[in-house]
């Protein structure tokens, strides 16, 4: 099984950020849940693969062609080089069993919303989670509730995005609702 997390190529300027990054790769490695990410070696996301990897589980790294170079690829893991943003969102998708988001950029929010819209249109199954650490995601998770109210997303749609602060609780419930749809 392996999880898809998305995160900014920045360290954020809280060094919770970076710590906490570091400790999804090691939770997930624990649990025995590769890992699957943009393949970058900065930031959050590099964080997240030196987790992994001092935790011993498995990486696969898939990089747009025009960010191939040492920042941008991790030395250990499987590394697919692929011409652009499309097909690399296209195969993170399509390796991975659930989805994470951890803080970043404009990126990560339209990774983490392009699996969502696809799960709340009933595209797929693949649960989607954010990890909302000090309130990281409290304004975005209050814009949903209020589309909901307005009626522009469904509840069902609302139901499928998991929101939890903790990382282990938050992986327990992806690895539930993975369970769930098999």
């Amino acid at each position: 099984m392996k999880f898809t997390v998305f995160c900014g190529a920045k360290p954020g300027k809280s060094e919770s950020y970076k710590k906490l990054a570091s400790d999804v790769g090691l939770s997930l490695a624990a649990k025995n849940i590769g890992l699957v990410y943009g393949g970058g070696t900065l930031g959050l996301m590099g964080a997240v693969a030196n987790g992994v990897i001092e935790g011993g589980g498995d990486i696969i790294g898939i990089v747009p062609e025009f960010f191939e170079g040492p920042t941008h690829r991790h030395a250990v893991g499987e590394n697919i080089i692929v011409p652009d943003f499309h097909e690399r969102k296209k195969l993170l998708f399509e390796k991975s069993s659930a989805f994470i988001a951890l803080p970043g950029g404009i990126g990560t929010m339209d990774e983490i919303t392009d699996v969502w819209v696809g799960y709340g249109i009933q595209r797929h199954t693949k649960p989607v989670g954010l990890l909302n650490v000090d309130g990281y995601y409290d304004y975005f998770i209050k814009w949903v509730d209020h589309a909901v109210k307005s009626g522009f997303i469904r509840e069902r749609a609302r139901k499928g995005l998991i929101v939890s602060d903790n990382i282990d609780t938050l992986i327990t419930e992806l690895y539930q609702r993975i369970s769930e749809t098999e």
